[in-house]
């Protein structure tokens, strides 16, 4: 076998573990993206839900004098309290969900970034502090 066999052989070689990098580094950001869908959507959700809140704030204490029951001989009392709390439990778990769901896109995001070597570890550092930026501030 000749030096330009040879050579040839190692740059074949190398073409297709290249080519299998790429498809990997596809195949991470493809599943980055159906988990960025994901968080997308339940950003919209916890967006409804703050509006739903908020609706819910801006009539919880008011007062229905005039209204009475039909069995009872008291005034309505809401439970508008219990209400917001219950709002702000759903949103509390949405965040944890949107947190945990960043974090695992940013892995995937990063593990694609991986596959390009050192400037894709860079690529991966300034992920990562940009994921967790995110997460401080949703």
């Amino acid at each position: 076998m000749s030096v330009l066999d040879s050579l040839q052989s190692s740059l074949a070689s190398a073409r297709a573990e290249l080519e299998a990098k790429k498809r990997q580094a596809e195949a991470y950001r493809a599943k980055a993206q159906e988990i960025g869908t994901v968080y997308e959507e339940l950003k919209e959700k916890k967006k409804s839900m703050r509006t739903l809140k908020s609706n819910v704030e801006d009539f919880k204490d008011t007062k229905y004098d005039a209204w009475k029951g039909n069995f009872w001989k008291q005034e309505y009392k809401g439970s508008g309290e219990k209400v917001v709390a219950s709002y702000d439990t759903v949103i509390q778990e949405i965040d944890t969900n949107m947190d945990n769901l960043n974090l695992e896109k940013t892995r995937y995001e990063n593990l694609a970034n991986d596959c390009y070597g050192i400037i894709g570890r860079l690529a991966s550092t300034i992920n990562s502090l940009l994921a967790q930026i995110e997460n401080c501030v949703n």
